[in-house]
């Protein structure tokens, strides 16, 4: 199926979502912070969506995208965003963000968005 980067401080979280989207069909990896996850890029992981926390330590998950988005490699790579705040509050699609999903989540949820993004041409 398709790679998926999920990035989430929360390592409980982590190990529920990569559980969930490896039993999907797709490869994960994972990192705790914005940084860990240009790291497994640089590292050359391809992936084809990245789910991202937008309230993380070192580097919050807006820091991420817009560096992520400047490298021309990157810039069309599905990001789906993930926060406690409401959508009108975070505005994801502002700084680069293809979805948003707000926490708490269904898996269910997340693993059709998920799909939809790594299906699209």
């Amino acid at each position: 199926m398709g790679n998926v980067l999920i990035l989430d401080d929360n390592h409980e979280l982590i190990v529920v979502l990569r559980e969930a989207v490896e039993l999907a069909g797709h490869t994960v990896r994972t990192a705790q912070t914005g940084t860990q996850g240009l790291n497994l890029l640089v590292a050359d992981f391809e992936p084809d969506v990245i789910v991202c926390d937008l309230e993380m330590p070192d580097m919050d998950g807006i820091t991420f995208i817009e560096r992520l988005r400047s490298e021309a490699r990157w810039a069309q790579v599905a990001v789906i965003t993930m926060s406690g705040k409401s959508e009108a509050d975070a505005h994801p699609r502002e700084f680069g963000a293809n979805a948003y999903i707000p926490k708490p989540f269904s898996l269910h949820d997340l693993i059709a968005l998920i799909d939809r993004y790594i299906s699209k041409p």
